[in-house]
């Protein structure tokens, strides 16, 4: 029928008002919930959040507390730097003060030293003396002057064995106040002793 026909093509006003009603439902339902959800989360982030007025006051009185304190402290901090530099100046020397001071040390030293100077002088020069002594005792030349003769070619090596003297055709003797040029001659036996002088 054709009447069954439009109410199949066309849905019931009764169903369609209560298929909107239950949308609208389920609509408020669900802006309820986001709306308290968006309400919590808004209450949350508000009790993190400081009291802004409570610290901006306290922030007031501690700049007002260090404000006072800067304002007395200032001026002992000046006095206090004075003070210390009043120090430190009356323990500094005046340059004069010590340019004289290094002057009368120097001049202590100087006479520290120059007074053992002469003695001590004396003393190097009587040592050198001795040793001066002992040295020419030791010289060759003393030797010569006491007696003792030095056996020599004469291109001046020394002759020290009488098998060395034999072999030289020529010889120079030096004693302490000159030299003598002499020829070595063959072996001779020594003379006999004939009788003792005594």
């Amino acid at each position: 029928t054709p009447t069954a026909a439009a109410e199949l093509a066309v849905p019931d006003r009764m169903a369609l008002a209560a298929d909107l009603a239950q949308s609208g439902a389920r609509l408020t339902g669900a802006l309820t919930r986001v709306t308290q959800s968006v309400r919590l989360r808004l209450d949350r982030a508000a009790a993190a959040l400081p009291d802004l007025p409570s610290m901006i006051g306290t922030a007031r009185q501690r700049l007002d507390d260090r404000g006072e304190r800067l304002a007395l402290a200032l001026p002992r901090l000046v006095a206090a730097k004075r003070a210390q530099a009043r120090e430190v100046a009356a323990r500094l020397v005046h340059p004069r003060e010590i340019i004289a001071a290094r002057r009368h040390s120097l001049a202590l030293l100087g006479q520290r030293l120059a007074a053992p100077a002469p003695g001590l002088l004396r003393e190097n020069r009587l040592r050198l003396g001795a040793l001066a002594a002992r040295l020419e005792a030791l010289s060759y030349h003393a030797t010569l002057a006491r007696g003792f003769v030095m056996v020599a070619t004469p291109s001046g090596d020394p002759v020290t064995t009488r098998r060395d003297a034999g072999s030289k055709r020529h010889l120079v003797l030096h004693f302490g106040d000159g030299t003598l040029g002499v020829r070595p001659e063959a072996d001779r036996a020594p003379p006999a002793q004939t009788s003792l002088d005594l």
